[in-house]
């Protein structure tokens, strides 16, 4: 198990750096607990999640398929997901679909603001577009905080004057939970400000 994760994460790790205005997860789904070649303890297979949530803050969702695995709730914990989603073996293909539109739901609403090549990122050029499946894409005008969001589209950054992130406005991110929706945070086009 601790081998899959691990090249699991390296993956992502370098996903997450080619394309840093998207979420990158990793998943890991199991029917059982290390028992073949190099046996690893649950302990350590959650350091790995560990390292990866604390140092790039990399999300490890954990699926366990039958019964018997409430120990990979470790792992989950130390991936930064609090809890491992258990899927019946009885119905494992429903289960396990309704478990990944579970993890897709709870993706946060919040991104990374991109650094462009050149240094800083210029905030009069930030957009943030959402595109729901098979729909149109919108570009989010940005508000000053949460509270101007009033249930409209948009979205607001962490710190007005030293920005790091920026958060989808709640309206926006059921949206994008609940119709699959691709989400670009993109710098190079005239910002749209409410």
């Amino acid at each position: 198990m601790a081998p899959a994760l691990l090249g699991a994460i390296d993956y992502a790790k370098a996903w997450a750096d080619k394309t840093p205005e998207h979420v990158t997860t990793v998943v890991l789904a199991t029917d059982g607990y290390p028992t073949k070649c190099a046996v690893q303890a649950i302990e350590d297979v959650a350091a790995i999640a560990e390292e990866a949530f604390v140092g790039k803050n990399l999300k490890t969702f954990v699926i366990g398929i039958g019964d018997g695995l409430e120990n990979l709730n470790t792992i989950a914990k130390k991936g930064g997901t609090g809890a491992a989603i258990m899927v019946d073996s009885g119905n494992a293909g429903e289960e396990f679909l309704a478990a990944l539109n579970s993890i897709r739901g709870s993706m946060t609403c919040t991104y990374k603001i991109p650094v462009p090549a050149s240094g800083e990122a210029d905030l009069d050029q930030l957009n943030v577009a959402i595109t729901p499946y098979n729909g149109s894409q919108e570009v989010l005008p940005r508000v000053g905080s949460e509270e101007e969001c009033a249930g409209e589209a948009g979205y607001y950054l962490d710190d007005p004057s030293n920005p790091t992130q920026l958060t989808l406005c709640p309206a926006s991110c059921e949206r994008g939970a609940t119709t699959a929706a691709d989400v670009q945070v993109v710098i190079g086009c005239g910002a749209v400000i409410k």
